[in-house]
Protein backbone atom coordinates (compact mmCIF):
# COMPACT_ATOMS: atom_id res chain seq x y z
CA UNK A 1 0.00 0.00 0.00
CA UNK A 2 1.42 3.34 -1.01
CA UNK A 3 1.14 6.16 1.52
CA UNK A 4 1.09 9.80 0.65
CA UNK A 5 2.42 12.47 3.00
CA UNK A 6 1.61 16.14 2.57
CA UNK A 7 3.20 19.15 4.27
CA UNK A 8 2.23 22.81 4.03
CA UNK A 9 4.83 25.54 4.43
CA UNK A 10 4.90 29.26 4.09
CA UNK A 11 7.95 30.96 2.67
CA UNK A 12 8.09 34.54 3.79
CA UNK A 13 10.34 37.49 3.32
CA UNK A 14 10.63 40.02 6.10
CA UNK A 15 9.48 42.92 3.92
CA UNK A 16 6.84 41.22 1.74
CA UNK A 17 5.55 37.78 0.92
CA UNK A 18 7.49 36.44 -2.08
CA UNK A 19 9.05 39.82 -2.64
CA UNK A 20 11.23 39.87 -5.73
CA UNK A 21 13.47 42.42 -4.05
CA UNK A 22 14.02 40.32 -0.92
CA UNK A 23 17.52 38.97 -0.59
CA UNK A 24 18.35 35.43 0.49
CA UNK A 25 18.97 36.60 4.05
CA UNK A 26 15.35 37.80 4.27
CA UNK A 27 13.77 34.43 3.40
CA UNK A 28 12.34 32.37 6.23
CA UNK A 29 10.64 28.96 6.11
CA UNK A 30 7.58 28.76 8.35
CA UNK A 31 5.82 25.57 9.42
CA UNK A 32 2.34 26.79 8.44
CA UNK A 33 0.38 23.77 9.68
CA UNK A 34 2.57 22.85 12.69
CA UNK A 35 3.13 19.25 11.60
CA UNK A 36 6.28 17.16 11.80
CA UNK A 37 6.07 16.60 8.04
CA UNK A 38 6.37 20.33 7.46
CA UNK A 39 9.35 20.32 9.83
CA UNK A 40 10.83 17.53 7.70
CA UNK A 41 10.50 19.72 4.60
CA UNK A 42 12.24 22.60 6.37
CA UNK A 43 14.98 20.29 7.65
CA UNK A 44 15.56 18.99 4.10
CA UNK A 45 16.47 22.56 3.14
CA UNK A 46 18.38 23.61 6.24
CA UNK A 47 20.17 20.64 7.83
CA UNK A 48 21.07 17.13 6.73
CA UNK A 49 21.51 15.84 10.28
CA UNK A 50 18.21 17.33 11.47
CA UNK A 51 16.53 15.83 8.40
CA UNK A 52 17.88 12.34 9.21
CA UNK A 53 16.81 12.69 12.86
CA UNK A 54 13.28 13.68 11.86
CA UNK A 55 13.11 10.78 9.40
CA UNK A 56 13.89 8.43 12.30
CA UNK A 57 11.46 10.20 14.63
CA UNK A 58 8.69 9.91 12.04
CA UNK A 59 9.66 6.26 11.48
CA UNK A 60 10.17 6.85 7.78
CA UNK A 61 12.61 4.54 6.07
CA UNK A 62 14.88 5.38 3.15
CA UNK A 63 12.79 5.77 0.03
CA UNK A 64 9.64 6.97 1.80
CA UNK A 65 10.82 10.58 1.59
CA UNK A 66 9.87 10.42 -2.10
CA UNK A 67 6.24 10.16 -0.94
CA UNK A 68 6.41 13.38 1.07
CA UNK A 69 4.96 16.45 -0.63
CA UNK A 70 6.06 19.93 0.42
CA UNK A 71 3.80 22.68 -0.92
CA UNK A 72 2.60 20.29 -3.62
CA UNK A 73 6.09 19.27 -4.80
CA UNK A 74 8.24 16.29 -3.98
CA UNK A 75 10.46 16.85 -0.95
CA UNK A 76 13.58 16.62 -3.10
CA UNK A 77 12.28 19.14 -5.67
CA UNK A 78 11.05 21.49 -2.91
CA UNK A 79 14.43 21.45 -1.13
CA UNK A 80 16.32 22.06 -4.40
CA UNK A 81 14.01 24.92 -5.41
CA UNK A 82 14.20 26.65 -2.02
CA UNK A 83 17.98 26.26 -1.85
CA UNK A 84 18.24 27.83 -5.31
CA UNK A 85 16.12 30.76 -4.11
CA UNK A 86 18.26 31.14 -1.01
CA UNK A 87 21.44 31.03 -3.12
CA UNK A 88 20.02 33.60 -5.51
CA UNK A 89 20.35 31.21 -8.46
CA UNK A 90 16.65 30.53 -8.93
CA UNK A 91 14.93 31.74 -12.06
CA UNK A 92 11.59 33.38 -11.28
CA UNK A 93 8.51 31.26 -11.91
CA UNK A 94 5.22 32.71 -13.08
CA UNK A 95 1.79 31.14 -12.75
CA UNK A 96 -0.77 32.14 -15.36
CA UNK A 97 -4.48 31.47 -15.18
CA UNK A 98 -7.00 32.11 -17.92
CA UNK A 99 -9.75 34.37 -16.59
CA UNK A 100 -12.22 33.04 -19.12
CA UNK A 101 -12.55 30.52 -21.96
CA UNK A 102 -12.37 33.12 -24.71
CA UNK A 103 -10.44 32.29 -27.88
CA UNK A 104 -7.78 34.88 -27.00
CA UNK A 105 -7.25 33.39 -23.53
CA UNK A 106 -6.96 29.95 -25.09
CA UNK A 107 -4.35 31.21 -27.54
CA UNK A 108 -2.32 32.93 -24.81
CA UNK A 109 -2.30 29.82 -22.62
CA UNK A 110 -1.35 27.61 -25.57
CA UNK A 111 1.52 29.99 -26.41
CA UNK A 112 2.94 29.36 -22.93
CA UNK A 113 2.58 25.60 -23.19
CA UNK A 114 4.57 24.92 -26.38
CA UNK A 115 4.98 26.00 -29.98
CA UNK A 116 3.02 22.92 -31.10
CA UNK A 117 0.08 23.70 -28.79
CA UNK A 118 0.17 27.32 -29.93
CA UNK A 119 0.10 26.43 -33.64
CA UNK A 120 -2.72 23.90 -33.17
CA UNK A 121 -4.81 26.35 -31.14
CA UNK A 122 -4.12 29.15 -33.63
CA UNK A 123 -5.25 26.99 -36.55
CA UNK A 124 -8.40 25.86 -34.71
CA UNK A 125 -9.34 29.39 -33.65
CA UNK A 126 -8.65 30.90 -37.06
CA UNK A 127 -11.08 28.48 -38.65
CA UNK A 128 -13.71 28.79 -35.87
CA UNK A 129 -13.60 32.39 -34.71
CA UNK A 130 -11.46 34.24 -37.22
CA UNK A 131 -8.86 35.20 -34.57
CA UNK A 132 -5.89 36.95 -36.13
CA UNK A 133 -2.56 36.44 -34.39
CA UNK A 134 -1.48 40.02 -35.07
CA UNK A 135 -4.46 41.34 -33.09
CA UNK A 136 -3.93 39.21 -29.97
CA UNK A 137 -2.47 40.77 -26.82
CA UNK A 138 -1.61 38.64 -23.79
CA UNK A 139 -1.05 40.72 -20.65
CA UNK A 140 -0.76 43.78 -22.91
CA UNK A 141 1.99 42.19 -25.05
CA UNK A 142 1.84 40.74 -28.55
CA UNK A 143 1.31 36.99 -28.19
CA UNK A 144 4.73 36.07 -29.67
CA UNK A 145 6.54 38.45 -27.29
CA UNK A 146 4.51 37.08 -24.37
CA UNK A 147 5.45 33.50 -25.30
CA UNK A 148 9.16 34.31 -25.69
CA UNK A 149 9.24 36.09 -22.35
CA UNK A 150 7.32 33.58 -20.22
CA UNK A 151 7.21 30.12 -21.86
CA UNK A 152 10.17 28.68 -19.98
CA UNK A 153 9.34 30.34 -16.67
CA UNK A 154 5.82 29.07 -16.07
CA UNK A 155 4.53 26.62 -13.49
CA UNK A 156 1.42 24.56 -13.31
CA UNK A 157 0.09 24.86 -16.85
Amino acid sequence: MKKSFVAVLAITASSALFSAAAGAEDVRLVNADGTMLSELCIAAVESGSRFRNLMQELKLVAGQESEVRCNGRSLKRFAADVRAKLDGTAQPVFVFRAEDESPISQLCMAALESEEAYEATKARLRSQDGVLESEVLCNDMPVKTFARKYRNMTAGL
